[in-house]
């Protein structure tokens, strides 16, 4: 069904739909599409943390609204975290042994 409406000498036409919502879309608060992941990690011996990597995490959604993250996660030599969010899974995130060593970031099951 269509719906059309006059404003200001313009013509614009609005897509109503007559279905009913699902439980998902009720309870989904993130736009889907291609998400976002910024993460900030603070060396060693940095913040008070000592000997282990911490990390700042942001998760965005396809139109770049924040719907997850943490703040000052301390993550232990080649150990994971997960990072709640908005999204159906966490982000798994491991750290590394040393400044050389990559992070992994895991979602879903896969890196």
């Amino acid at each position: 069904m269509l719906f059309t409406t006059k404003s200001l000498g313009l013509l614009v036409a609005l897509p109503l739909s007559l279905a009913y919502p699902t439980t998902e879309s009720l309870t989904r608060r993130f736009v889907g599409g291609q998400c976002g992941l910024h993460v900030t990690q603070f060396q060693k011996n940095e913040n008070g943390v000592g000997g282990s990597y911490q990390y700042d995490i942001r998760i965005f959604d396809a139109i770049q609204d924040t719907i997850g993250g943490v703040n000052r996660l301390e993550i232990p030599d080649v150990q994971t975290r997960s990072v709640d969010s908005q999204l159906p899974y966490t982000v798994e995130i491991t750290s590394g042994l040393l400044d050389a060593d990559p992070i992994t970031f895991r979602w879903d099951g896969n890196e």
